[in-house]
């Protein structure tokens, strides 16, 4: 039979080993949110966009489409990293102080919803595109 102190001690052991596990998922989810990030917002744009000439871009994503559709790609995976981030935060963090914690996924879920209109315009693009070249 377990003491008082060996059951506070057991159940410390199994709170800290789930925390872990949830820092874990975040720190992954962070790595991933970074790659992506890194390949949609500066790798991919450097490569087509020619911020002097709007031919010389076009140009560029008419000869690269796989390039531009993974870019579109590499953007949606940091769009739904930004959604199950702030819930893996919010398991993490909602003991500290459960309001930020709650604003923190609000306002995330936001930035969110706009992230893919943007998207959307991406989407745009790259149909307008490819009627143009048929």
């Amino acid at each position: 039979m377990l003491g008082n102190g060996q059951r506070d001690n057991k159940f410390k052991q199994i709170t800290m080993t789930s925390r872990n596990k949830t820092a874990r998922v975040a720190g992954i989810l962070y790595l991933i949110l970074i790659i992506a990030g890194i390949i949609s917002l500066a790798y991919i744009p450097s490569q087509l966009i020619v911020r002097e000439s709007p031919s010389k871009t076009f140009e560029n994503i008419t000869n690269s489409e796989f390039l531009f559709r993974l870019g579109i790609v590499s953007g949606i995976i940091t769009f739904l990293i930004h959604i199950f981030l702030p819930l893996v935060l919010y398991k993490l963090l909602h003991r500290v102080n459960k309001f930020h914690a709650n604003l923190m996924v609000i306002f995330s879920l936001i930035s969110v919803t706009i992230y893919f209109v943007i998207i959307l315009n991406k989407f745009s693009v790259l149909t307008l595109f490819i009627r143009l070249s048929i």
